[in-house]
C-alpha cells in the first residue's frame, strides 16, 4: 500500500509491520509514510515469526501521521492462528465496510435520489449482472475483501460484467455517483 497509495480505499494485514531500514524483508518508514488510507492491524502476542513490535512501530507511525487505524492484539495467538481467527475476520469486515462505503464525494448526498442496485446471481463464477433503479450513467468500482480496486467503469441501468477474472473471494461493488452506495458479491 505503502508503493501504490493510490490503489486502495483502505487495507489491513495480519502479522506484519515496519521493519528495522537494515531490514529489507519489512517495509520501511518512508513507505509507511505514503499511507493516508484507513488501516486496520492485527498481531498475535505469540507470533514467533514476525515480531508484534513491527505493528507497534506501524500503529504508532500511523498515529503520529494522523492515519485513520485500528491496531487489535491477540493474545496467546501465534503467525498461523491470527490469520484464521474468525474475530478477526469480522473486525475487518466491520472496517472495510465502514472506510470503502464512506468516502467522501464532497457533495451533499442529500441532493440526489438514492440509487437502489442488485447483483445477480449472487454468488457467482462467471458474470455477474448490476441492475439499476437510474437512468443515468453510474461509475462503478469493485473492490476485494482487502480494499484493493480491482476494475473501475461506467454503466447504465442493467450491465452484465465478467468476472471469470477475478480470484475466488468476497467483492464490494461501490457507485460511485450520488450516495456511494455499496453492495457485494461473492466470486466462487
Amino acid at each position: 500500500m505503502g508503493t501504490y497509495p493510490n490503489k486502495f480505499s483502505c487495507a489491513g494485514h495480519t502479522a506484519g509491520g515496519v521493519g528495522h531500514p537494515t531490514d529489507f524483508t519489512y517495509p520501511t518508514t518512508t513507505m509507511v509514510n505514503n499511507i493516508t488510507k484507513p488501516y486496520i492491524l492485527h498481531h498475535g502476542t505469540s507470533d514467533n515469526i514476525v515480531n508484534i513490535i513491527y505493528d507497534n512501530n506501524l500503529a504508532a507511525i500511523f498515529t503520529t501521521n494522523g492515519v485513520t487505524h485500528q491496531y487489535f492484539t491477540y493474545t496467546g495467538y501465534t503467525h498461523n492462528t491470527i490469520s484464521q481467527d474468525s474475530l478477526m475476520y469480522s473486525r475487518t469486515q466491520t472496517f472495510f465496510n465502514q472506510h470503502i462505503c464512506n468516502l467522501s464525494t464532497g457533495l451533499n448526498n442529500n441532493l440526489f435520489e438514492k440509487l437502489e442496485v442488485s447483483i445477480c446471481p449472487n454468488p457467482a463464477s462467471e458474470y455477474i449482472k448490476l441492475n439499476i433503479n437510474q437512468n443515468q450513467i453510474t461509475q462503478v468500482q469493485i473492490f476485494n475483501s482487502m480494499g484493493i480496486l480491482f476494475k473501475e467503469f461506467s454503466i447504465t441501468q442493467s450491465t452484465q460484467l465478467d468476472i471469470s477474472d477475478l480470484p475466488k473471494g468476497l467483492y464490494f461493488v461501490r457507485l460511485k455517483n450520488y450516495s456511494q452506495q455499496t453492495t457485494k458479491f461473492i466470486k466462487q
